[in-house]
């Protein structure tokens, strides 16, 4: 929130989050995510071949895993499946396909510093405590259930 003038105080914070679709459909993700392609899981690895005739290896990173340390999303629910599917809806995910898009794009969108009132380890806490307790609980006594999460995910959205 924030004054204008020094008299009128603003009620809203200002939206600068991207949504689901937005992600999905770009590849510029912030540091440390990596877009890939759908269905494309982790670090392939391939044999090079130099002009000179030298031999060594390389890869090509194709997209961060949902479930992964480098996103903090714990579980199973989306299998080996990359943020980047999980966004397009291209992953199974049952009760948390919806959840899922929501958390994945506040996970870009605090990693881009579009919603600084929003870090990734809020996030990450969201996603993590509605999987093992079957909710967020936002202050001692205030629980969020998963529906109530992407209601407030919306919110950080434009």
């Amino acid at each position: 929130m924030g004054t204008l003038g020094g008299s009128i105080a603003c009620t809203q914070p200002l939206v600068v989050g991207r949504s689901p679709t937005y992600w999905a459909g770009t590849t510029s993700w912030p540091t440390p995510y990596i877009c890939g392609s759908p269905g494309s899981g982790t670090f392939q690895s391939f044999a090079q071949v130099s002009p000179s005739g030298q031999s060594s290896t390389g890869g090509v990173d194709q997209g961060t895993l949902y479930h992964s340390t480098t996103t903090g999303l714990t579980g199973t629910v989306f299998g080996a499946h990359t943020i980047l599917d999980v966004l397009r809806g291209n992953a199974q995910g049952g009760a948390y396909r919806t959840l899922g898009k929501y958390i994945a794009a506040a996970l870009l969108n605090a990693a881009a510093g579009k919603t600084p009132f929003l870090s990734q380890a809020s996030v990450q806490k969201m996603w993590n405590d509605d999987l093992t307790l079957g909710y967020y609980e936002v202050t001692p006594g205030v629980r969020w259930t998963t529906s109530q999460i992407v209601a407030y995910l919306k919110t950080t959205m434009a």
